[in-house]
């Protein structure tokens, strides 16, 4: 359909629309107006015709009052024959009036006289018993000279309408003579008369009698008035006259013709008729119009453009006359065909160059359409193909063979057109070369695939400096893995004969085995202090070595400021006052606890404080301050030293460097304490400056965050994953070495018990430890101290040993000759007749989360103190007993939850069991369970969203926890049981490799170390 067509349509579906508005709402108004008319109308109609009969009742009454007033009136009720009412009254006194029946009753109430129109209606000369029995009740009587009744009367022949009015004795006089009752029928001449007053029909019904269609009309109105149009086009009303008791008597229906309404349904046909013809009038002239002004010429633009399209002549230009929006547009086509004709060349120019570029480049690239013909290839491609660009479009790209494996499942082009992404793959040629391969889809706007680029880039130099550099990388680290290896054996190497200097050092000082004299305590005072130096230098080569290599690793906690800094006050005290020294430690108020390492935050304060008393001349002064701003710890170490020279502070914090030569010899010192508490400062991601001038003192400040940083900057933690891995074996692995052992046929001696000297056999304490002088250093210690000591050289001897002694203690070393330590713990734990014996580990090995997290009670570094091992043996004995526990099980197995139950219920445990993380998190937080058993993989809520609730709430943060499993652990749930395991009490046992005295020993260590622990915060 043209142009001019569509303007027709359009124009005459418009005058269509409007007609059908302009009918819709002349006929809305029609039904409206005429409607509300009738209904005007019929109600003036209703009231004209009740004012009617109401002036008809009131032209009755004004008659009674005239006869009731009149003098022979008067005489016919005074006289003595009233019976005889011709003697009395003119014959034709209420004849004249058109009465229907005329009573005189006298005061009494006695009818003197009774008339009636119709004399049928008289009962033995008597009235009606209906207006009998309203004389005889006195509702028609007057008794007053006030007194009257009017209105409608219902009788059993029809209603009627009566006026009652009192007959008084004489004018002026009081006395009431008796009552005159006369009324009117309301028959049809009544209604007749009723009819030429008001020009409408006008009918009467009884109740009893009213047809059914106007009853319900009747009874849906108000109950009074109503209006109802009927079949033969009538509007009828009706209205209803009340009796003189005000009860419904009769019903009036008044009708009226519709003449209105016919007369306004004729005149819109009119109108109608006349919109429609001036409609077509209309529509046939603008349709001409528009055909002259705007559809020729339009016509006239759309054949131009498609002559334009067809033969893509730029050069042709469109003339349209007039000065409107249309030549607007003709002026506006011309111009964009001049801007496409330029566009056009440089369309060409850019071809060209493009063309030139990408013939240019080394890489091979070859356009093809989506099935794989080349459309396009540069001239690198061509010269490795050997080959004319003629000669190659067109082509199947497998048949080329262009940098494609034999088959279509590799090739990164047949991947990139079945995935629609960008393929890279890498392809060997047979001339020995390595090429990266990418495939590219091409897609339009609309995201249909419309071909597919190929790039292949020669990378044999890469990968051969890429195999390069990854021998260079493995020779590092197998460099790294060496002088990780050396450390470790160093550390033992020299930590295990510092530890038997010192210890045996110490029992001479204590004078164990007797006095010394006095250079013999002198000397023994020398070797000790050489040996913590050494083992203080050592241990500072070793912090170093792990915070360059990335393995230090901090261990937070909340703790007071003010308690780290009483111990570090403690310790150097003795140094300060032997140099006279003013030392002071003070802290801001509101500053009270941080979140750090506070091991590492006493190294660092000790280092600080202890030069600065070293290079403070005697009666000096040195200042400790910490306060806090904004989120960080702010604490500075200030002395009156011999200060540092601008010059040398550039060095100060460099590994093995001390200021000049001459400090060198006059104050020991390697260099190393300063580089490694900038190192622990800046891993606690923290920052360290100093200031000073030379003679005058020194001034070191670092801030480090008040709070645990969101991720710890820490090296990875292989202790953990092996421990994983290694409660990953069934328990037939995890005792491998006990079987070893059994099928070896190797009897095992028990060791020799050295009693304590006092005589009395106190707890056996078995001591592991493969040197024989850290063993012997240990039995003298506990020894001295009361316990009975067995001692035992290898792992592979500590089972059976255990097993046939039943020690209450063992001490274990980690690193042994024979096997791992850490193995050897795991299988004590794991064997139900030694899984209750509490272990202490005391090792080299600073690993004391592992020990723990393997079932250890405490775990030590040699040199472990006296005071420290004689305390925690204390506590084993002391607090080894546990009031009842209640323990929840978290696992969505019911077989799981009602397994653990049967394990632990018998010790006499509250077991509280919830079959679900989200029951289980309900019941954590309402029941506070002392000790948490979980499983990590549960369907609704999974064990490391219970952890996270679990440790964000405080009331519940520290309820010991043992994570009880059959899942496999990747690398993020490593890594969240390690943060676990660093800041909370954390055992792991894996299902199916425990029996009920290894849990219920777990419980009852774990159990003894929270309250171990709530006991250490209480003291800080």
């Amino acid at each position: 359909m043209n142009v001019s067509k569509k303007v027709l349509v359009i124009i005459y579906v418009i005058f269509a629309l409007l007609i059908s508005v302009v009918i819709f709402a002349s006929q809305s108004i029609l039904d409206s107006s005429f409607s509300d008319l009738e209904a005007r109308e019929a109600i003036d109609n209703m009231e004209n015709a009740k004012n009617v009969i109401d002036s008809q009742i009131l032209e009755l009454d004004e008659a009674n009052v005239a006869f009731s007033s009149r003098a022979e009136v008067r005489a016919f009720m005074q006289s003595s024959y009233p019976g005889n009412i011709s003697e009395t009254l003119p014959d034709d006194i209420f004849s004249l009036g058109g009465y229907d029946l005329i009573f005189f009753v006298n005061a009494s109430g006695d009818v003197l006289y009774s008339y009636f129109l119709d004399s049928e209606r008289l009962i033995g000369g008597l009235a009606p018993p209906e207006l009998q029995s309203k004389i005889n009740d006195g509702s028609l009587l007057c008794p007053a000279s006030t007194d009257n009744v009017s209105g409608l009367l219902m009788l059993e022949n029809g209603p009627v309408i009566i006026s009652c009015r009192p007959i008084s004795g004489s004018s002026g006089d009081e006395e009431i003579l008796g009552t005159l009752i006369i009324g009117r029928d309301l028959d049809v001449g009544f209604v007749e008369s009723v009819q030429k007053i008001t020009g409408n029909p006008l009918m009467l019904y009884r109740l009893d009698s009213v047809p059914a269609n106007f009853q319900e009309a009747f009874f849906e109105s108000d109950g009074q008035t109503c209006m109802n149009t009927i079949i033969d086009g009538k509007v009828v009303g009706y209205f209803v006259l009340n009796d003189i008791t005000g009860e419904p008597g009769v019903m009036v229906r008044a009708d009226m013709d519709r003449s209105i309404y016919a007369e306004g349904q004729k005149s819109l046909r009119y109108i109608v008729l006349f919109l429609l013809f001036a409609g077509l009038l209309v529509g046939g002239g603008c349709k001409l119009l528009m055909d002259r002004e705007f559809v020729s010429r339009i016509v006239e633009i759309d054949g131009f453009v498609d002559k334009v399209g067809k033969e893509r002549d730029y050069a042709e230009r469109l003339s349209v006359e007039g000065d409107d929006e249309l030549s607007r547009l003709a002026c506006g086509i011309n111009g964009m065909l001049e801007s496409l004709s330029a566009a056009s060349e440089d369309l060409e120019v850019q071809e060209h160059e493009k063309k030139v570029i990408l013939n240019s480049l080394s890489e091979l690239l070859v356009f093809m359409d989506p099935e794989c013909r080349v459309v396009w290839a540069n001239k690198a491609s061509l010269d490795y193909l050997g080959m004319k660009l003629k000669d190659l479009v067109g082509q199947k790209f497998e048949k080329v063979c262009l940098l494609c494996e034999s088959g279509r499942s590799g090739s990164p082009v047949w991947l990139a057109l079945n995935s629609g992404k960008e393929e890279v793959g890498e392809i060997s040629t047979p001339d020995g070369k390595v090429w990266m391969v990418r495939a590219n889809p091409i897609k339009d706007e609309e995201g249909r695939l419309t071909g597919v680029l190929q790039t292949g880039l020669d990378i044999t130099a890469h990968k051969l400096s890429e195999e390069r550099l990854l021998s260079a990388k493995l020779e590092a680290e197998d460099s790294s893995r060496a002088k990780s290896e050396f450390l470790a054996n160093m550390s033992h190497e020299l930590r295990t004969p510092l530890n038997s200097i010192i210890g045996f050092s110490d029992i001479l000082l204590e004078r164990v085995f007797g006095e010394l004299n006095e250079r013999q305590l002198k000397y023994i005072n020398n070797i000790s202090r050489s040996g913590r130096n050494l083992l203080e230098l050592i241990n500072d080569i070793l912090d170093l070595s792990k915070v360059e290599a990335g393995k230090m690793e901090l261990h937070y906690s909340e703790f007071s400021l003010a308690a780290v800094f009483e111990d570090v006050r403690t310790v150097l005290n003795p140094f300060a006052l032997s140099r006279s020294l003013d030392m002071t430690f003070t802290i801001e108020p509101g500053f009270s606890n941080l979140e750090a390492d506070r091991n590492r935050l006493i190294q660092i304060l000790y280092n600080l404080v202890s030069n600065a008393i070293k290079f403070t001349p005697d009666g000096g002064k040195v200042s400790v301050y910490g306060k806090k701003t904004g989120d960080y710890a702010l604490i500075s170490v200030t002395d009156t030293g011999i200060g540092i020279s601008g010059e040398d502070q550039e060095k100060l914090f460099q590994p093995f460097t001390q200021i000049d030569a001459s400090a060198s010899r006059q104050y020991c010192g390697t260099g190393l304490g300063l580089a490694l508490v900038k190192k622990i400062v800046e891993l606690h991601r923290g920052v360290i400056r100093v200031e000073s001038e030379f003679h005058k003192g020194s001034a070191f400040t670092f801030s480090i965050p008040l709070k645990k940083p969101g991720e710890i900057r820490k090296a990875g933690n292989p202790e953990l994953e092996e421990v994983l891995l290694e409660f990953e074996m069934n328990k037939k692995a995890a005792l491998s070495v006990k079987k070893s052992v059994e099928t070896s046929g190797h009897a095992v001696k028990p060791p020799e018990i050295i009693f304590p000297e006092s005589g009395d056999g106190g707890e056996l304490v078995l001591v592991v430890d493969d040197d024989n002088n850290s063993n012997e250093l240990l039995s003298l210690v506990l020894g001295d101290a009361g316990y009975s000591v067995a001692p035992v050289y290898l792992g592979r001897d500590v089972l059976p040993v255990a097993k046939k002694l039943k020690p209450d203690v063992i001490t274990l070393d980690v690193f042994l000759p024979d096997t791992n330590g850490w193995l050897v713990l795991k299988q004590l734990k794991n064997d139900p007749e030694t899984a209750r014996i509490p272990v202490l580990i005391i090792s080299m090995a600073d690993k004391n989360e592992l020990g723990i997290a393997l079932g250890a009670l405490y775990s030590f570094t040699k040199p472990i103190k006296k005071v420290e091992l004689l305390t925690s043996l204390e506590e084993i004995r002391q607090k080894f007993k546990f009031e009842t526990l209640k323990v929840l099980i978290v696992d969505d197995d019911e077989n799981a939850v009602e397994l653990l139950n049967s394990m632990i219920e018998p010790e006499g445990f509250e077991v509280l069991k919830a079959y679900g993380g989200r029951e289980g998190l309900d019941r954590l937080f309402s029941d506070r369970p002392d000790i948490l058993i979980l499983d990590l993989m549960m369907s609704d809520v999974n064990g490391f969203d219970v952890i996270s609730h679990l440790r964000a709430d405080p009331g519940t943060r520290d309820i010991p926890l043992i994570v009880c499993t059959a899942g496999e652990f990747d690398e993020k749930n490593i890594e969240e049981l390690n943060n676990e395991m660093q800041d909370h009490l954390l055992s792991i046992m894996k299902k199916g490799t425990f029996g009920r005295k290894e849990l219920i020993n777990r419980i009852k260590q774990l159990t003894m170390l929270k309250r171990h622990k709530d006991e250490k915060d209480s003291d800080c």
